[in-house]
């Protein structure tokens, strides 16, 4: 078991985000994700050593080739498009520049990710428009997944504020070119990590007032107040935004349980650097990977239920199985008689505390169900082995139980029964008795 645990006790940020869980991995692992970032129109990124009063952090930066700076935006910078910007800036750059840019520092990452494309300077762009540009990268799928439902929480946040629709925002360029920067090697680092669970401790979010766009507004901003809706806050130790929208859109995808328990040992620490520095505290995010070894171990799982009278079988059969290749480590739908002694049926789907809020949103939107019940329990499992042994049939791999360090149980797994039913054209109760005979042989044997 593997768990990502985050302490955003100097609250967090896209920057922040992408800088800690790089620092999780290898060299290696670090180029690779900056290899296959989305298009990013001349955009450098890169990762630095740095201190933040006195620990050893790391720094994500974004550099504009345009201007030879690093981008500074905390926020995504939201065009109301209802002033008449006709946008005829006369960009007359022919980005012809040769900006090698090594970035060489301390890991000697020599990122010179230019992502050298057609400067069109499209003033800003759309969520439609940053969603296909992540659909046509490189990304791993399951990267890409993760970054379009940030950008996605980050968009509705923006929309809900502004009183716009979600697709009738518009990101400002910088802006939108730091926000894809951060969002995506944030969420391609956390998919490479390969966790089982994301856990945390509440975040720190500032507070006081902030002049941004819009004039001086409330810290938390109201996206990152959106965002963060049911989740546990404090206002943390400095007078000052410590989480934006960016930071909150990617802890909102990332994790769900804010309990700030945990467990087992630690594989790795890392440290995210912010960009303010304050003498009171370091500003940085901290993240553990930390690693359970007992299997056989009891956890807290989500359990959630809904009893459905009103909709088709058919279509909650579709919904079922969409559960099960979501992920859900168990699902069933039990017949019910509910009031008025209509016939129903129960969904219930057990998940990782992590997936709680995915697996509500599936079930909310896609029955007709108006609510359901969500309770966390205690799970013991037993530790799991595949054993080869033989069998009429050549190998059959055969699935042990240990409890306590001792071999309890051993089932043969019915897909590999029906597959020699098959092949060899046997009644599959005739396989199946067959193997119950040979795992109970190997059980006396042991």
């Amino acid at each position: 078991m593997k768990t990502l645990f985050i302490d955003p006790f100097s609250g967090v940020a896209g920057d922040m985000f992408s800088a800690a869980l790089l620092g999780l991995l290898s060299p290696q692992k670090q180029e690779e994700i900056f290899s296959y970032l989305p298009d990013l129109n001349g955009y450098q990124t890169s990762l630095e050593a740095t201190m933040k009063n006195g620990i050893s952090s790391f720094s994500f930066k974004v550099l504009d080739p345009h201007k030879n700076e690093f981008v500074d935006n905390q926020h995504v910078d939201l065009h109301s498009h209802d002033h008449s910007h006709d946008h005829s800036h006369d960009h007359s750059h022919d980005h012809s520049h040769d900006h090698s840019h090594d970035h060489s520092h301390d890991h000697s990452h020599d990122h010179s990710h230019d992502h050298s494309h057609d400067h069109s300077h499209d003033d800003s762009r759309t969520p439609k428009k940053i969603i296909a540009l992540i659909e046509s990268s490189p990304m791993p799928e399951g990267a890409k997944k993760l970054a379009i439902e940030a950008f996605t929480h980050l968009a509705n946040a923006e929309a809900r504020i502004h009183g716009k629709t979600f697709d009738s925002v518009h990101f400002h360029e910088v802006g939108a070119i730091d926000a894809i920067a951060d969002i995506c090697t944030a969420c391609a680092a956390f998919y490479e990590l390969h966790v089982d669970n994301c856990s945390s401790t509440p975040i720190a979010v500032g507070s006081g007032t902030m002049k941004m766009a819009h004039g001086i507004l409330p810290i938390p901003a109201p996206a990152t107040s959106l965002l963060l809706e049911g989740f546990p806050i404090f206002a943390g130790p400095a007078k000052f935004e410590l989480t934006t929208p960016t930071g909150a859109a990617l802890i909102k995808t990332f994790c769900s349980d804010f309990s700030g328990v945990f467990k087992g040992s630690i594989n790795k620490v890392s440290y995210g650097a912010g960009k303010k520095t304050f003498a009171s505290h370091a500003n940085v995010l901290k993240v553990m990977l930390l690693e359970n070894d007992n299997k056989q171990a009891s956890d807290l799982v989500t359990v959630l239920t809904s009893n459905i009278d009103d909709m088709s079988p058919e279509i909650l059969a579709q919904v079922f199985d969409k559960i099960m290749q979501e992920g859900a480590l168990d699902a069933c739908l039990v017949p019910i008689q509910m009031k008025k002694s209509r016939a129903a049926s129960q969904i219930q789907v057990i998940c990782q505390v992590s997936d709680t809020n995915k697996f509500a949103d599936i079930i909310l939107r896609e029955t007709t169900s108006f609510g359901l019940r969500i309770r966390e329990e205690k799970r013991l499992i037993l530790e799991r082995r595949i054993e080869t042994i033989e069998s009429p049939w050549g190998e059959l791999n055969i699935k042990l139980g240990i409890h306590k360090g001792k071999v309890i149980k051993a089932s043969a797994e019915f897909e590999d029964m029906k597959a020699i039913a098959l092949q060899q054209d046997i009644a599959l109760i005739d396989v199946h008795r067959k193997c119950e005979a040979l795992c109970q042989n190997y059980l006396d044997s042991l």
